[in-house]
């Protein structure tokens, strides 16, 4: 499915279709944004973290400058806060797996380009 093309949307005298996950990048980007909030319940944020580790790995966008960052800007803070309106196991859930993305992004081999290119 990563790799099937909108053959409906062919422009005329274009050699190829469109891939069809990227006519749904801004869907799915502002799902992640969305539930990746602070204010979101950790269970959604863990679900919005696995969502964003499978887009970016499988570069099903464009370009994944923006959830990279995303990703890391909570990160940038040098101590780590749990959340106090969850329990501390939760926030700290969050946070690990979030620390396990991170990782598992850099540690990926991203040369190849994204699913628009």
């Amino acid at each position: 499915f990563r790799f099937t093309r909108d053959v409906q949307s062919q422009l005329e005298g274009a050699s190829s279709c469109p891939l069809l996950l990227v006519q749904f990048e801004a869907q799915l980007t502002t799902c992640i944004r969305h539930n990746s909030r602070p204010e979101a319940t950790p269970a959604t944020q863990l679900h919005a973290l696995e969502l964003l580790r499978d887009v970016v790995m499988y570069r099903a966008c464009n370009s994944t400058q923006r959830l990279v960052s995303l990703l890391m800007q909570p990160l940038s803070s040098q101590t780590f806060e749990p959340d106090p309106l969850f329990c501390e196991f939760a926030s700290t859930q969050t946070f690990l797996l979030r620390l396990q993305v991170a990782c598992e992004i850099l540690n990926a081999n991203l040369e190849e380009p994204a699913l628009g290119g």
